[in-house]
């Protein structure tokens, strides 16, 4: 499946996931209002970014050509999604996983969802994925989905553990999800991290 296919499905089954527009207190959602899965804080710092400044201020006022470029160009070109995908094997052995990917980082950002896969595939094949941090010199998950990641990940659809890389990835995302104080009141989130299960 071609990368804008692959897109195409994903904010498809976005739709469904995120709904319309939604206005909440800070305290059930800190990135304030939210549409189609952009909020506020989002949007703000887009807009900081030349190639968004064009965006209007108030996220209630995108559209929908302009949410569709924000998801492909921030939650799959640059996370390289579409790179992950031809990973040979992976979209037969777990479709799942490529989609999850997507849908965390439009959930909680990209870097977790890199950091989460490069966890995971470290805890089944006993790989370190971490690099060295020149700032703190110490050695962490950077969460970047590159060449050496998605060799982890090859290696994974090799051994056949694709799949419970896959649904360790879902159980860290409910563990960091019902560590957030906001979490009482988002009832859906627990729902949605399972339907990636394997």
């Amino acid at each position: 499946m071609g990368a804008d296919q692959l897109f195409n499905n994903f904010r498809s089954n976005l739709r469904k996931r995120e709904g319309g527009y939604a206005n909440r207190p800070r305290s059930e959602d800190t990135g304030g209002p939210t549409l189609k899965g952009i909020s506020q804080d989002t949007l703000d710092g887009l807009r900081k970014m030349p190639q968004y400044s064009q965006l209007p201020p108030n996220v209630r006022d995108l559209t929908d050509a302009q949410i569709e470029k924000i998801l492909r160009q921030e939650y799959f070109d640059r996370p390289q999604i579409d790179k992950l995908a031809a990973v040979p094997g992976l979209q037969s052995a777990a479709p799942k996983l490529i989609e999850q990917i997507f849908d965390v980082g439009v959930l909680h950002g990209s870097g977790d969802a890199g950091v989460w896969l490069q966890q995971s595939l470290d805890k089944f094949l006993g790989t370190d994925l971490r690099v060295l941090d020149n700032k703190t010199g110490k050695m962490i998950y950077d969460g970047i989905i590159g060449s050496k990641t998605r060799a982890a990940v090859s290696l994974a659809v090799q051994r056949n553990q694709i799949r419970e890389v896959n649904n360790d990835i879902v159980t860290k995302r409910i563990l960091y999800m019902r560590r957030l104080p906001k979490f009482p009141s988002n009832p859906g989130w627990i729902p949605r991290a399972q339907s990636f299960l394997m």
